[in-house]
């Protein structure tokens, strides 16, 4: 493989590892938690209850925290565009030999991610029953 071929390779690759990195970062630190034992167990009443917001407040809040998780979707959308349109890229570099590969890596990445996710969620979750 030429030089030239393996450095845009690479630079494609890095860009895709970053795109599921970043996705993953903003899934975990993007969003403030709540224990979820407040009131009825409504984190947003516990949260407005221990910040003594009003009603104007709550409502202001609700319609805020509506608008960040539809932009917030638009850009996990668009992510999730520029890494599908990377790995098309890329697969127009590869050979016909190289594409099974590539889609073998593809699936272990997924299979990494889940099982990020699947452990993430689960001692989160044993965080917030220890608490």
């Amino acid at each position: 493989m030429e030089p030239k071929t393996k450095t845009l390779l690479f630079i494609a690759l890095a860009f895709v590892l970053g795109g599921i990195t970043g996705a993953l970062m903003m899934r975990e630190f993007g969003a403030p938690r709540f224990s979820g034992r407040g009131p009825a167990g409504n984190p947003m009443k516990e949260f407005a209850e221990r910040l003594r917001l009003d009603a104007r407040q709550t409502a202001q809040l609700d319609s805020l925290l509506e608008l960040r998780r539809q932009r917030m979707e638009a850009h996990r959308k668009a992510m999730l565009d520029v890494r599908d349109t990377a790995r098309e890229e890329i697969r127009q570099l590869l050979t016909s030999d190289q594409l099974p590969l590539f889609d073998t890596y593809l699936q272990e990445a997924a299979q990494r991610e889940a099982k990020y996710r699947m452990d993430h969620d689960t001692s989160r979750h044993q965080g917030r029953r220890e608490q």
